[in-house]
């Protein structure tokens, strides 16, 4: 198999850089190391975050790209390549639109939060920029997937890449499951290293001096494979130190949409008793706000606090704060000054903090931090509780949540990777975690950053553009223009007007999209590889077997999901183990002879294949057998045919009473059934009383 394009991972940046690639005309195959494609973006709220979109102008805002990056700049400091940053919040809004235009819905309504559909806050920008969309992460890798089908990706899961094959200075390929697999170019868009211990001591320690109350929600597969390919190929290095990490309660180890979240009625305090933010700040820079404080952070609240709690959530309950309460890790104390004594901060200015806070947010406003912005933003209208009633309690605030890393192979404006002379390397086009502000939603850098190499490497395919398909494709006319100039077979009148997989004819003679020209066959058998797979056939079964494969024992209809198994039916070699039922299951296989795998039949098929079994082999090598005899006598105008009568098409069988060999599984019925007039006529039988 040589592929035009081979992409690595199958997150929601590989499977925009394979549907783009796709679209642009090259053969993608997709490698991801997990069961199922998605990564970390289908875990995620999905909020994408881009200036100057029709979302945005449907509300009446007016944004554009150059506010985008002066806000996206001056938070990191200008510490950012203002051309690479320019290039993503130019592409940001495009880049949205096309995923609007395959499929994925962000209604123009005000969203409050990042797991509401609309558009919502990000971070601390002025204007909001924050797009979540309907089913969040995980509608958005259905819809890239289903783009990714209906352009002809092969997603190939369980499959973890090796190394890259370089030849000449360049990237030639990828070594997965012990086989090389060649490419004109690649793309690697693996994600993070959050996973792997080894890599965050060298490019984001900070992550580890939470210790043991440091907890990963990032998708298995961030274990940093993009920073040993970049070892391989000699790539520069770019965002070390630089992650997200979402301050939580020292007891959470999983999402705070799993884990619940902490009364609205606290204040943080820290080692000197004193508050110091806006509770509900963006996680933006509330991380790096609690990282600055003296001594330990505390969220302190009282019992009517803890008790209203709502019920449902892992951590943040009334009973389980309780628990930790009573088991001496959660400070609680009758009075203010005990509660101060217990986590070692002075009772004055922890009396002074709360007395403070009880003469001015329970009534309205925050001066001091403006909280009442921030809770107006999220959609909170009612106002917090003062903190008056004991006892009191203390809980250990810190950033232990580690979402995502930035640390990745540099690239320039075109997502290209830099040798560490800072020149484009001719080894592979990443994806890379650039780094960037943690106000920016990973979703929107991967989807666009993805987007740039992608384009060019299907450059480097240089296949002839074709049509793109967006899904969902409707089935077209079953009644089309002859294509080819073919005359109709007799018994079939409409065989040269059939479309797609109902057609047999060779791959460059029919049609392959309903977008070709009418009159026309798009011939791309110059340009594509001799054998490809499409996705609705093999692929189809490979994406089910990974994500039911524990049920099924590893496999799923008998088709092993592993590149190694894969492979040698790309390159035309049929599997003598791969169950029987797979070409009745409709894999369309495109090389010298479609008729290998076999096709889903229709009724005529069925029909012609049981006569030919009446009629006997046909010398010509003809489908359907040769001319059919006259029998000598058939009594009573009836030949055995199995299951017919139940009506179940994969159930029918031979003359001879035999099973399908196409449903090796299903049971037969050995009853006889009257012929059809159709049928009659087609065996030579005249029907009584006609002549």
């Amino acid at each position: 198999m040589n592929p035009d394009v081979i992409v690595i991972g199958g997150g929601g940046a590989g499977l925009a850089a394979a549907a783009t690639a796709a679209e642009a005309g090259a053969a993608v195959l997709l490698l991801e190391s997990e069961r199922e494609p998605g990564g970390s973006t289908q875990l995620s709220a999905g909020m994408f975050t881009a200036a100057g979109t029709g979302v945005q102008a449907g509300l009446g805002i007016e944004d554009s790209p150059e506010r985008f990056f002066q806000h996206y700049m001056d938070l990191n400091h200008w510490m950012l390549n203002p051309g690479l940053i320019m290039a993503f919040c130019r592409n940001a809004a495009p880049t949205l639109e096309w995923l609007i235009g395959l499929g994925v819905e962000v209604p123009a309504a005000v969203s409050h939060n990042a797991h509401m559909p609309g558009l919502c806050q990000a971070g601390v920008e002025d204007v909001w920029r924050g797009h979540v969309p309907r089913d969040q992460g995980l509608g958005i890798v259905r819809t890239l997937v289903r783009a990714c089908r209906a352009n002809g990706v092969e997603i190939v899961p369980n499959t973890r890449v090796e190394r890259l094959i370089e030849e000449d200075g360049r990237v030639a390929g990828v070594v997965a499951d012990g086989l090389d697999v060649r490419a004109r170019a690649v793309v690697v868009a693996t994600g993070g290293l959050a996973h792997d211990r080894d890599l965050l001591e060298r490019h984001y320690p900070a992550a580890l001096r939470a210790g043991d109350d440091l907890f990963v929600v990032a998708a298995p597969g961030a274990r940093g494979d993009h920073m040993r390919f970049g070892e391989q190929v000699g790539a520069a290095v770019a965002g070390d130190g630089q992650g997200l990490l979402l301050p939580t309660a020292y007891f959470q180890r999983l999402h705070h949409w799993q884990s619940g979240f902490p009364p609205k009625s606290r204040i943080h305090v820290n080692g000197h008793g004193r508050r110091f933010m806006d509770e509900d700040a963006s996680y933006a820079v509330s991380g790096g706000i609690i990282d600055a404080q003296p001594g330990p952070v505390w969220a302190v609240f009282d019992e009517r606090a803890r008790l209203g709690l709502p019920p449902g959530y892992a951590h943040w309950t009334p009973e389980h704060v309780a628990r930790e309460a009573d088991a001496g890790r959660t400070a609680r104390a009758g009075t203010l000054d005990g509660l101060a004594a217990a986590i070692g901060v002075p009772a004055d200015a922890l009396r002074a903090a709360v007395r403070r806070w009880n003469d001015t947010l329970p009534h309205g406003r925050d001066p001091d931090f403006r909280r009442h912005r921030t809770l107006a933003n999220k959609g909170s209208d009612a106002h917090p509780d003062p903190i008056d009633q004991g006892p009191f309690y203390a809980v250990r605030m810190l950033p232990a949540e580690l979402v995502c890393t930035h640390a990745g192979l540099e690239i320039d404006a075109s997502a290209r990777v830099l040798d560490a002379g800072g020149e484009a390397s001719r080894a592979c086009s990443r994806r890379a975690r650039r780094a960037r502000a943690c106000s920016a939603d990973g979703t929107s850098g991967a989807a666009t950053r993805s987007r740039a190499p992608s384009r060019w490497a299907a450059s480097r395919a240089a296949p002839p553009p074709r049509p793109p398909i967006r899904p969902p494709i409707r089935r077209p006319s079953r009644r089309l223009r002859p294509v080819d100039g073919r005359p109709p077979h007799p018994s079939h009148p409409h065989r040269g007007e059939r479309h797609g997989e109902h057609d047999r004819r060779p791959r460059g003679q029919r049609y392959r999209t309903p977008h070709g020209p009418e009159g026309v066959a798009p011939d791309h058998a110059d340009h594509r590889p001799a054998l490809r797979v499409q996705l609705h056939g093999p692929c189809q079964h490979l994406v089910r077997a990974a994500r039911h494969g524990e049920r099924a024992g590893g496999h799923h209809g008998g088709v092993r999901h592993r590149v190694g198994d894969l492979l040698p039916r790309l390159r035309g070699v049929r599997d003598p183990q791969q169950h029987d039922h797979e070409a009745g299951r409709g894999a369309a296989v495109a090389g010298p002879d479609r008729d290998q795998l076999g096709h889903r039949d229709r009724p005529d098929r069925l029909r012609a294949r049981r006569h030919a079994a009446v009629r006997g082999p046909d010398p010509a090598g003809r489908r359907g057998g040769g001319p059919v005899p006259r029998p000598a006598a058939l009594p009573d105008a009836v030949v055995p045919d199995a299951g017919a009568r139940t009506g179940d098409r994969g159930a029918r069988a031979g003359a001879a009473g035999r099973d399908d060999p196409r449903q090796p599984h299903r049971r037969t019925d050995p009853r006889p059934r009257a012929l059809a007039r159709h049928e009659q006529l087609a065996l030579g039988v005249h029907p009584p009383g006609r002549s």
